[in-house]
């Protein structure tokens, strides 16, 4: 059901369509990178789980993927091109600890998946 509310006003619906065009164009150019950094490491990047001070371990990027048995957060451990040139993922399933792969990597992966490859590649801010 929709609704029309009053503060719905013409700038704030401008807003929201520049910023769905940003995101879109983000996108873009998050594939673009994550695809070349692929590309320059052979074409897969692998990281494993960190150990933390208390001798447990943890993963750096848990992400959400959607499928046939439901909704998982997996934790990624493998990011990948295959055979088509399409991006993948591996990792363990946060809930059961199964192994996942060959996962789709979708535009709202983008943003984990290179928080993955930074993390995985020792890719830090300059410093100031």
């Amino acid at each position: 059901m929709r609704r029309d509310y009053p503060d719905n006003d013409a700038p704030t619906v401008q807003e929201y369509f520049q910023l769905q065009e940003r995101q879109r164009e983000l996108q873009q150019q998050a594939k673009r990178l994550i695809e070349c950094l692929l590309i320059r490491h052979g074409g897969a990047i692998t990281s494993y789980p960190i150990t933390d001070e208390h001798g447990g371990c943890g993963y750096p990027v848990t992400m959400l993927f959607h499928g046939r048995s439901g909704s998982r957060n997996i934790n990624i451990t493998h990011v990948h091109l295959d055979e088509m040139g399409r991006l993948k993922a591996g990792g363990i399933d946060d809930h059961d600890g199964t192994i996942e792969q060959r996962l789709d990597i979708h535009p709202e992966h983008y943003a984990g998946t290179l928080a993955f490859l930074a993390f995985a590649l020792g890719i830090h801010p300059p410093e100031s």
